[in-house]
């Protein structure tokens, strides 16, 4: 890698040859140690990286709403904004799509209550497949809460 974390002109994989067998691979990352260790893992596993640093992430201001039942954290830096705006999750049920998004939620001082098998939505779902139904709409006014149908 020739660039630094932080550094918009990663140019990992620029300077490979059109005839070569190495892979190249498009990563699109935000500029930070996600780009810098993804482009790592790559070039160890000998491919060639080519990284755009296309996305980033801002602040809007905004707090996440702080009556919930659960919290379902997807990324780090959501973890990460929310915690610089001050917010915590309270008592409710704190969900992380994985271990690296839990591992910001510790780093915030909040304890997870639930990370899923699978690291997907799907896994998610399943993880709580159960407990919502249950549990997730106690904080608000039931006059306001959907109504859900079960079919057979």
């Amino acid at each position: 890698m020739t660039g630094e974390s932080g550094d918009a002109n990663v140019t990992a994989g620029e300077n490979q040859s059109p005839d070569s067998d190495q892979p190249r691979v498009a990563v699109f990352r935000p500029d930070d140690d996600r780009l810098a260790d993804a482009v790592d893992l790559l070039e160890s596993l000998d491919a060639a990286p080519v990284p755009d640093p296309m996305l980033a992430v801002e602040a809007t201001g905004a707090s996440p709403r702080d009556d919930a039942g659960f919290v379902v954290v997807t990324s780090k830096t959501g973890v990460e904004l929310a915690a610089e705006a001050g917010w915590t999750p309270g008592s409710a049920t704190l969900c992380a799509i994985g271990e690296a998004t839990a591992a910001a939620c510790s780093d915030a001082g909040w304890t997870v209550d639930v990370v899923p098998d699978e690291y997907t939505s799907a896994g998610l779902v399943a993880a709580l497949e159960g407990d919502v139904d249950e549990r997730a709409w106690r904080s608000r006014d039931p006059t306001t809460a959907p109504r859900c149908s079960q079919t057979a």
